[in-house]
């Protein structure tokens, strides 16, 4: 859903979800959405659609989303390190 003031409501590819202890990267791999921990680089695949990767978050992984932050809102840098 969109407001007037171009905020969106809910989960969305590429949004940062924000935890009481971790943070995690929604992506997409291998036609499912996954939660890329940034902390632990560690990949969590959830087999939903995006409007239930919140349920599956507190039952699985016990955590409940306290903030999403879009990811138009988002400035990514990656650093290879050899």
């Amino acid at each position: 859903m969109n407001f007037e003031d171009n905020r969106v409501l809910g989960i969305q590819l590429g949004a940062l979800l924000v935890t009481e202890n971790h943070r995690y990267l929604v992506i997409k791999k291998n036609d499912h959405y996954s939660l890329l921990n940034i902390e632990t680089m560690e990949c969590s695949i959830l087999e939903v659609a995006l409007e239930h990767i919140e349920e599956v978050m507190a039952e699985d992984l016990q955590e409940t989303v306290k903030q999403i932050i879009p990811a138009e809102h988002l400035k990514l840098v990656a650093k290879n390190i050899v």
